[in-house]
């Protein structure tokens, strides 16, 4: 056996032979005494306070990170559900546009061919003091022209 090992069993031989006495007892002096009968459960609450702070903390900081990652899934889902909507919203007023300005472009068209229509119906002031029987005696003269006009819906205006 090597001289260090012997040396330690000798030192702890002498240690155990100083506690105990000729009778099995274990002799301690007061300081060791009051240390394990009050500081000993202090000492013991003290680690296990340390321990369960320490656990404690990195539970929270786990449930905290995994916390965190579910929000931000959530969230991610979220934000895309509202751009998909948002999505099929513009394409449901982009083609809600296009039919109106389809029927704009029409009605535009129509009310250009009705105001050529009637400004070619209504009579043209001949002279300065013209009233308004004068005009309607206009309209009778050309009222053969005014219905082949409307007839001829390709040839809005007429010939004068």
């Amino acid at each position: 056996m090597p001289r260090d090992a012997i040396d330690g069993n000798m030192w702890a031989a002498n240690s155990r032979r100083q506690l105990v006495s000729n009778h099995g007892r274990v002799h301690m002096s007061a300081c060791q005494t009051v240390f394990l009968s009050f500081g000993g459960n202090a000492a013991l609450l003290a680690v296990l306070v340390l321990l369960s702070k320490s656990l404690l903390e990195k539970i929270l900081v786990r449930d905290t990170k995994l916390f965190e990652t579910k929000l931000k899934a959530r969230a991610d889902a979220e934000i895309e559900r509202l751009k998909s909507e948002m999505s099929c919203s513009l394409e449901s007023y982009k083609m809600q546009l296009r039919k109106s300005e389809y029927f704009f472009q029409r009605e535009y068209a129509a009310a250009l061919d009705f105001t050529s229509l009637a400004r070619s119906i209504l009579p043209r002031p001949a002279r300065p003091d013209m009233d308004w029987w004068d005009a309607m005696d206009q309209v009778i003269e050309t009222f053969g022209d005014i219905v082949t006009c409307l007839d001829n819906s390709s040839e809005p205006t007429l010939q004068r």
